[in-house]
């Protein structure tokens, strides 16, 4: 062997042990997140009369949620089985979602100490989706210890809550 492959082995060696490195021995520490859903849109219109104490102000909105990114298997989970046809509908999970109800009372809650002049600008509904976003994040918190407690906590085909919301859309917003 000569001087001038030597370096050349050397860094073969390394890349080759990187390589194992990363493939074999190197685990994650937590689940890697891979798929991105769709946004989920809560079930049913809110209709709901605003905090407004001189007149009686009504909002008529629908409001839809992000989730944050899944694992493979919670995803697979999540999606179900799609039928013979390809799946044309709502998956399990989001059927559970668009339906829960700790969802759809933190939205009515948010919404009945909001007032018409807060949702009527931009940053007042900012502000109601930051709101709403912390109560979500408050459900995700007390559902993940009530799951860590039961006997479907370690199962990863778990398809009921918690369910981590990193945005909120509305997809439709009347006030009057």
């Amino acid at each position: 062997m000569t001087k001038s492959k030597l370096p050349l082995i050397a860094v073969a060696l390394v890349v080759v042990g990187a390589v194992l490195y990363m493939t074999v021995l190197h685990k994650p520490s937590g689940p890697t997140k891979k798929h991105m859903l769709e946004p989920i849109t809560l079930s049913e219109p809110f209709v709901v009369n605003l905090s407004d104490t001189d007149d009686e102000r009504l909002v008529s909105m629908n409001v839809a949620v992000q989730l944050e990114p899944m694992d493979d298997a919670h995803f697979a989970a999540f999606e179900g089985e799609k039928g013979h046809g390809g799946g044309a509908g709502p998956t399990p999970g989001e059927l559970k979602v668009s339906t829960y109800p700790k969802f759809r009372d933190a939205v009515i809650t948010e919404l009945t100490s909001t007032s018409y002049s807060t949702l009527h600008t931009l940053p007042g509904q900012k502000a109601f989706k930051t709101a709403l976003l912390g109560r979500f994040d408050e459900i995700a918190e007390v559902d993940a210890a009530e799951l860590k407690s039961s006997a479907e906590g370690s199962d990863p085909t778990h398809l009921g809550p918690p369910y981590h919301v990193v945005d909120v859309t509305f997809t439709k917003l009347a006030l009057q």
